[in-house]
């Protein structure tokens, strides 16, 4: 088990979404696509086993310190879970 500190940098090459509002007159407002900050710090905690000292499998949370937008009002937030397989060449590496 373990846990640390994590630098992550994302790609956000297709975030086109849009959002349109109509007021009772008839004006249409339309806000652009929520801006996701490219460089983010996470605390992921992972947990695992080693089985037969050649295969392993692990679990990992990642629950990121701070959003990954920059607005006043709101803020998008992530969370990731990941289950990895591992299978160890070296047998000696895993004793």
């Amino acid at each position: 088990m373990g846990t640390g500190l994590s630098f992550n940098w994302s790609q956000y090459q297709h975030n086109i979404s849009t959002t349109n509002r109509y007021s009772s007159s008839g004006v249409s407002t339309t806000y652009p696509a929520v801006k996701l900050e490219p460089y983010w710090w996470s605390v992921p905690v992972k947990a695992g086993i080693i089985l037969k000292r050649n295969y392993g499998i692990t679990v990992a949370y990642l629950q990121p310190l701070i959003p990954i937008t920059n607005y006043v009002y709101y803020k998008v937030n992530n969370r990731m879970m990941q289950v990895s397989f591992s299978y160890f060449l070296n047998k000696s590496a895993s004793k």
